[in-house]
């Protein structure tokens, strides 16, 4: 059987932006994204479309 390898976006993006010292409200007006998106994507709540990617 194979074995998949998940990737946890939200953790990796919110250890990535500590590691910038930005806010949630800081990565948000540099994103042009919500502040509440930003929080959803680290909790994995949401998915990143494409267009949020690039």
């Amino acid at each position: 059987m194979e074995r998949k390898q998940t990737i946890q976006f939200g953790h990796k993006l919110k250890m990535l932006r500590k590691k910038q010292f930005l806010s949630q409200e800081d990565l948000a007006e540099l994103s042009k994204l919500d502040r509440k998106y930003i929080s959803n994507l680290e909790r994995d709540i949401s998915s990143p479309t494409l267009d949020t990617l690039f």
